[in-house]
């Protein structure tokens, strides 16, 4: 799968006004020890996933901000992740957006509507599931 094609068609479908300094590819960190013993002392569940911390994996496309327009001593930017697909066809964007010292993290959830085996991104269905932040600076 082309990772890099599937994130510049969710951003035309759905962050065309974000000019995203980074594009690049996540994988979800495993659930610790402690926060499984938590949830099942909680719920009397067993947690086997979740979707709040991330590691980058790789840059896929990554553009530079000109020196005139970043003149303040704080960084200012906003990155765009995408992890791999799921099962069912799901996948998830982060947008990172800090704004020199303030700033968030959205986490999205798509689904590929399509239900063919083989994922052709020139005429791919993606639909919208769910919205979470996951911080605020």
């Amino acid at each position: 799968m082309d990772y890099l094609k599937l994130s510049e068609k969710v951003i035309s479908l759905f962050f065309e006004d974000y000019n995203f300094n980074l594009i690049g590819k996540i994988s979800w960190n495993p659930v610790s020890d402690r926060e499984k013993e938590k949830y099942f002392n909680k719920t009397g569940k067993e947690k086997t996933r979740q979707r709040i911390r991330y590691s980058t994996e790789e840059e896929l496309k990554t553009n530079s901000i000109p020196k005139e327009k970043n003149t303040s001593k704080y960084s200012s930017f906003q990155n765009f992740y995408i992890s791999k697909i799921e099962k069912d066809n799901i996948f998830y964007c982060v947008i990172d957006v800090c704004n020199y010292r303030m700033g968030q993290k959205n986490r999205y959830e798509f689904k590929i509507m399509n239900n063919e085996k083989k994922i052709d991104l020139s005429n791919i269905k993606i639909d919208m599931i769910d919205r979470y932040q996951l911080m605020i600076r």
